[in-house]
């Protein structure tokens, strides 16, 4: 079989038992919430890629895959030919495209291959918040027992 040629990770999946908690976590840390329905939310950083992390609600906390840009759709056609790979089908997510999706045979791991995916225009910068960045030393947080 030709080589299946990734060009990039373009996003990766977590699970968690609490998409509130985890929410307000990411947000925090600097990514913006593109879209999200009761048991997932997307999320996308300053970078072109429509989102970067997928979180889903599940019944335990875990690393559920990364997915990988592909350099053409022969690729993604390629991929359905290894073992236990899934059929082509449509990335119903931020920005669209194909995806196939393969496991990894030692631990059953989803990768997910990706093409077509409509691009963003990148940001040069992310929101500045008083508590993350050190352009505002004033907000900094007391010290314990100091």
């Amino acid at each position: 079989m030709e080589q299946i040629r990734l060009v990039k990770i373009t996003h990766v999946y977590y699970q968690y038992r609490n998409l509130k908690e985890v929410d307000a976590f990411l947000q925090d840390f600097g990514l913006q919430k593109v879209k999200s329905d009761e048991t997932r939310i997307y999320y996308r950083g300053t970078g072109c890629d429509p989102f970067v992390l997928c979180a889903e609600k599940a019944e335990e906390d875990c690393f559920g895959g990364a997915a990988f840009a592909v350099e053409t759709m022969d690729d993604l056609v390629r991929a359905t030919k290894i073992s236990e790979a899934s059929a082509i089908r449509d990335l119903d997510a931020p920005g669209g495209g194909k995806v196939v999706t393969i496991r990894d045979p030692i631990d059953n791991m989803p990768f997910h291959l990706v093409y077509g995916q409509r691009l963003e225009e990148e940001q040069q910068t992310a929101e500045e918040r008083p508590f993350n960045f050190v352009s505002n030393p004033v907000e900094a947080i007391p010290l314990l027992n100091a």
